[in-house]
């Protein structure tokens, strides 16, 4: 991937994954450091995560002060929105979907990001490699805010996130050989995007072992 594109993907993502950070943070009512917190942890996370799988020490996240800037700066604008503020704290669907967009745009661009790693990192040829870090770097940043706020990552809630990533880094590991880089990383990052946002509208989950049983379940009014 060209190093400017690159780096405009880079702010993309660590901005968007700062807004998800902070919006979180502020449902939970943290303080002023544990919003900062939060979003910086979500922005990074699945960078550091990356580099450790990649063995790049120290991880480029730690190092670079950019993605530091850029989500406190970003942070930073949100508080300063009081009405933003109000919307979370008071449920709006302007918060429930601003968390979902960012969110989903964060997971869209990083898992590129992660894809494009890995193959600079020498393992082009090991594309299960490439898909892996590519999901661990899209998912990362979330999961580890998750954890952060003591909820279950929403990876492993039904929901339909892990594997747009999968979809997203597959579309672009293949597509890349036959068409120009920034033309797979938009049609990638779509492709994320679209089946995260769209299996929200729709409500569409993974089924899971609970909701078989449920359905098995006798009904006593019968």
């Amino acid at each position: 991937m060209p190093t400017a594109l690159l780096l405009v993907f880079e702010v993309v993502g660590t901005v968007a994954f700062a807004i998800s950070g902070a919006i979180i943070a502020m449902q939970h009512k943290l303080d002023y450091f544990g919003i900062f917190l939060l979003a910086v942890t979500t922005s990074i996370g699945g960078g550091v995560l990356r580099d450790v799988i990649l063995g790049v020490s120290p991880p480029v996240g730690l190092v670079n002060p950019m993605y530091l800037i850029v989500a406190s700066i970003t942070t930073f604008l949100l508080l300063a929105l009081g009405r933003f503020r109000r919307f979370v704290n008071g449920g709006s669907p302007v918060y429930t979907w601003s968390y979902y967009i960012s969110d989903a745009l964060g997971l869209g661009v990083f898992t590129v990001i992660g894809v494009d790693a890995a193959i600079s990192a020498g393992y082009e040829k090991e594309g299960f490699l490439c898909i892996f870090v590519a999901m661990l770097t899209g998912v990362g940043g979330g999961m580890i805010r998750d954890i952060l706020v003591q909820r279950i990552p929403v990876i492993l809630r039904r929901e339909i996130y892990a594997l747009a990533s999968v979809a997203g880094a597959l579309l672009y590991y293949l597509a890349r050989m036959y068409i120009p880089h920034s033309i797979a990383v938009l049609l990638s990052v779509v492709l994320t995007v679209s089946i995260r946002m769209l299996s929200l509208y729709f409500n569409i989950h993974v089924p899971s072992i609970a909701s078989q049983e449920d359905q098995e379940k006798p009904n006593p009014s019968e």
